[in-house]
């Protein structure tokens, strides 16, 4: 790897999840050329969706300097009531919703008010949240309304919906994030809440506020998979935590808070929903798809690491906390 290469892909943090998804794109074009056109794309792309979704969430998450390993249960809880009772009793599925989204955010403030580890507190809210889920909804079923399946499968003119999602997503989380003060204080407190309480900051509020985004990508998330799908089923979202993490950190976020690029989550996360695709492409056995996609993403974790600390002079390397 070049030097010029090397200080590309540590300029640019997202550049690694870029290559990614431009490498999945090629090798559907090779194996499946169809896959390719509007009809092909909007198939392959609309499962995406709720991954990238929940990578956002996953992202606010890491951004306060947390993990969430129960945001693939709460978008299966949102996915069930949506798909049981959003259609016949609109009421108190949206009741129901609301009351999660605020349980999300007070969890939020546990972890920072009693400084309990988040992945102790996600983990056992994640066992909360598919409990409830399979009290309402223990076997697969229920039907998504249909303005909801409507809107999840839309064909608007000239580009795919997935497409215009991801490009409208990544935008606004970017300039949520980059460029408005509200997100400079977001990851501030992510990467220091020491330094944010002594500049007089609200470590407390500003961690709620990034559980709540969390809790709202969350619940889009849901809402797309039963769109998508037109049912519900309790664990089919629980694959989504570890593919979330890996997204935010393959795209160029780190564990420590306050680093987390949208532009780099969302194309890793697209380019972990289409490996699923080009595995079916190779009628490859659903058994082998997490090991390739396991693979692929420590391979690209690798590339990544290993190119900033080649860059990297050995002094400030050993000095980096």
């Amino acid at each position: 790897m070049s030097a010029v290469t090397r200080m590309s892909l540590a300029r640019t943090p997202s550049a690694i999840s870029v290559l990614l998804l431009v490498g999945t794109f090629v090798a559907i074009g090779i194996i499946q050329p169809d896959a390719l056109t509007y009809d092909g794309l909007s198939l392959i792309l609309v499962g995406a969706m709720p991954v990238v979704l929940a990578t956002m969430a996953q992202l606010f998450i890491m951004a306060a300097g947390d993990i969430d390993l129960g945001i693939g249960q709460f978008v299966g809880l949102v996915n069930v009531t949506a798909a049981a009772s959003l259609g016949t009793q609109p009421g108190i599925a949206i009741l129901g919703l609301a009351l999660a989204a605020v349980a999300y955010v007070l969890m939020g403030a546990l972890i920072t008010y009693r400084g309990i580890p988040s992945i102790v507190v996600t983990f056992g809210m994640g066992s909360i949240w598919l409990g409830v889920s399979l009290l309402i909804m223990p076997t697969p079923g229920g039907e998504a309304p249909g303005w909801l399946s409507a809107a999840a499968n839309a064909e608007p003119p000239l580009v795919p919906l997935p497409i215009i999602v991801f490009a409208v997503l990544t935008v606004v989380v970017y300039l949520l994030l980059n460029r408005t003060r509200l997100g400079i204080r977001l990851r501030a407190v992510g990467a220091s809440p020491e330094a944010a309480t002594r500049v007089g900051l609200s470590v407390i509020r500003l961690k709620m506020t990034l559980y709540g985004l969390a809790a709202l990508m969350g619940l889009l998330a849901g809402l797309v998979l039963t769109g998508s799908t037109g049912s519900g089923d309790a664990n089919g979202a629980a694959t989504l935590v570890l593919s979330t993490v890996a997204a935010v950190i393959v795209g160029g976020g780190e564990f420590r808070g306050g680093r987390v690029d949208a532009v780099g989550a969302v194309c890793a996360a697209v380019a972990i929903g289409l490996i699923t695709s080009i595995m079916a492409f190779l009628n490859v056995s659903a058994a082998y798809t997490s090991a390739v996609e396991g693979l692929i993403l420590v391979v690209a974790l690798g590339v990544r690491v290993v190119a900033f600390r080649r860059l990297r002079p050995p002094s400030r390397a050993l000095a980096a906390p």
